[in-house]
């Protein structure tokens, strides 16, 4: 197959993951995050005062420039896609120009043009990468504050490995760098355990380490200050912020968990894979090229092995994002000391994109597939967006739901304080908040808010609201004040 149309291939495979993740149905955790910035903002309430939240804002506030633009709640749905997009066009920018300025400095050092693979894409093989762990681990890609880490993540390491030999601008460049990381950790504060990554060695001159203290002081400066500058300006206080993290990791260890499973996805298909692929090939490449090699991958298995701490009972796609993202960072750089070593590119590629293709051909039909026979079906957001539009339209104005994510009408209030419920523990967040010492929550009891709110709609997921003979209380009032509506229970009278 010649370069051309292998670069064909690549970009069909980039169009189409674009268009998947612009059309996929709100995920769980999508309707969540949409749902949270429609309360702020329409609701005009206030998180962890008015109603619970244990995750940062930054998401919500990036959401809510929708309505703050005066847009629709029609649309909104599609604006959170829109976002999403947008991440997923920054990835990919962000790793073809970080491809094709690491390849002008390999050449620099190398003193040929080796490492420029004619008509083949710079960070081809990161991308591919990325979209491929997209299309394994369902619903990675969604409006998730993670999403977000990884478009300000990429872009940061961008202007960090740009300063490298640009002694003009780089000043500024660099205080960008560290401005967009500290928006990553601000999002998702797991992506702080992808700061050893700027300390990388990005070309062969550097084989351990990459360490100049002018620029990391630039860094660290700008980092500080954008955080300090969004505390400031945030409504949320410092406290909350340790409200977060603290009650954020009392929930990873509470309920069943599902942590060997998952955990067996990252290391089997997440690490090892790529990494095999990077050991067969360090006899054909130059020592300090294997020494960098050797670092990187030290780094990648040190980062899944915070990342599984930090993750309790509960390992999910999002949890290992820094790690998706490093490693298909780490790629962009090594396609070009493949090229250098000059190993076979055309089988390389060839095998590469090959694989890719079929994997991801394989999780979209599967996706269709399952998604077809689930009734009702869901394929798009507009299909979505039809279901939510016929359910608010038979609901009474000014009344109040009890839904979990799945199913939740997005543009209403909720009946508890505690809002979205957790449905793969029984009562996971209400325990949670029971254990929860440093600071007094209002009491969490489900039943209760239903007994004495009686909301509109109900979900059907009674197992995850309450246990034993409180479970039977709910089932007795669901059967007599609720009938079954479409997915979930409604109440029988208006109030």
């Amino acid at each position: 197959m010649s370069n051309k149309n292998l670069a064909r291939l690549y970009w069909a495979l980039v169009v189409t993951w674009l268009l998947i993740i612009s059309l996929q149905d709100p995920s769980y955790d999508g309707i969540w995050h949409l749902h949270v910035a429609w309360l702020i903002e329409k609701g005009e309430l206030i998180p962890f005062e008015d109603f619970f939240e244990h995750h940062t804002p930054l998401l919500w506030d990036v959401l809510g420039l929708y309505f703050r633009l005066g847009g629709s709640e029609s649309f909104f749905l599609v604006f959170g896609n829109a976002v999403v997009l947008f991440c997923g066009l920054c990835v990919v920018i962000g790793f073809y120009h970080i491809g094709r300025h690491h390849a002008k400095g390999h050449c620099e050092v190398h003193g040929n043009n080796s490492a420029q693979y004619e008509n083949i894409p710079p960070g081809m093989l990161g991308t591919m990468f990325f979209i491929l762990a997209d299309g394994v681990a369902a619903h990675l890609f969604i409006p998730r504050p993670e999403t977000l880490s990884t478009a300000f993540c990429v872009g940061s390491f961008y202007y960090w490995i740009t300063t490298r030999n640009n002694a003009s601008q780089s000043t500024l460049r660099l205080g960008l760098s560290g401005a967009l990381f500290s928006l990553a950790v601000l999002a998702s504060p797991r992506f702080l355990v992808l700061a050893g990554l700027f300390l990388l060695p990005t070309d062969t001159r550097y084989p351990w380490i990459d360490f100049n203290l002018r620029r990391m002081t630039v860094f660290v400066s700008s980092f500080s200050l954008t955080i300090v500058f969004y505390l400031f300006a945030s409504p949320v206080t410092l406290d909350q912020f340790r409200f977060i993290f603290s009650f954020s990791s009392l929930l990873q260890r509470i309920g069943e968990g599902n942590q060997s499973a998952s955990l067996f996805f990252v290391v089997g298909f997440v690490a090892l894979l790529p990494l095999t692929l990077l050991g067969i090939l360090l006899s054909r490449l130059e020592l300090n090229s294997r020494i960098q090699i050797l670092v990187c991958t030290s780094y990648v298995f040190l980062v899944l092995l915070v990342l599984y701490l930090a993750s309790g009972q509960y390992v999910y796609a999002q949890s290992a994002s820094p790690l998706f993202v490093l490693l298909g960072l780490l790629l962009v750089l090594v396609q070009n000391q493949l090229a250098t070593a000059g190993i076979g590119r055309d089988i390389l590629f060839a095998t590469c994109i090959a694989t890719w293709v079929l994997l991801f051909s394989i999780r979209l039909t599967i996706y269709t597939v399952v998604n077809s026979l689930d009734l009702p079906a869901n394929l798009t957001i507009f299909d979505r967006l039809g279901d939510i539009s016929t359910d608010l339209t038979a609901m009474p104005e000014g009344e109040r739901v009890l839904l979990s994510p799945p199913e939740h009408l997005i543009f209403v209030q909720d009946a508890s304080f505690y809002g979205l419920i957790l449905v793969d523990s029984p009562e996971r967040i209400c325990v949670a908040a029971r254990r929860y010492q440093s600071i007094t929550l209002p009491p969490c009891d489900y039943v209760a808010d239903i007994e004495n709110n009686l909301p509109y709609y109900v979900t059907r997921q009674l197992d995850s609201l309450a246990t034993g003979s409180r479970l039977a209380r709910l089932k007795l009032l669901i059967k007599e004040k609720y009938v079954p509506y479409r997915g979930y229970y409604r109440r029988t009278y208006n109030q």
